[in-house]
């Protein structure tokens, strides 16, 4: 698992956890007869800090996991390269399951996409 994969599983963890922890509090509230404003502020605390993780998370999320662009997109990337028509399909199908390598090769200049397209789907 890399770096990136460890931190979504660990944010994974921590937002399950967070949960658990509201709805504790949540039941607590409601089963106590005597309500203290110092429950309500717990709750409101708790439902804070767990609207900044998922905030962080889906942020991390459109930055490393979401392709920039549509496949429509990928597709004209790669033919205004001027790719082989026959190494297209592979190409594409190699750039849309990869994010990574499809984010490097919109990222690199357009001058060295074909050279970088062919080195990373054929190696050559």
């Amino acid at each position: 698992m890399n770096s990136e994969e460890e931190y979504f599983v660990q944010w994974l963890k921590m937002r399950g956890e967070l949960v658990a922890q509201l709805v504790c509090l949540v039941v607590q509230y409601v089963v106590t007869m005597d309500k203290e404003p110092s429950q309500m502020s717990q709750i409101i605390e708790k439902m804070d800090v767990i609207a900044a993780v998922l905030s962080e998370a889906n942020q991390l999320f459109r930055e490393r996991y979401v392709p920039q662009i549509s496949g429509k997109e990928t597709l004209k990337l790669i033919q205004d390269c001027e790719c082989d028509e026959e190494k297209i399909p592979k190409i594409y199908c190699f750039l849309m399951n990869d994010v990574a390598k499809l984010k490097t090769v919109i990222e690199c200049p357009s001058r060295l996409r074909k050279q970088v397209i062919m080195k990373m789907v054929f190696d050559s």
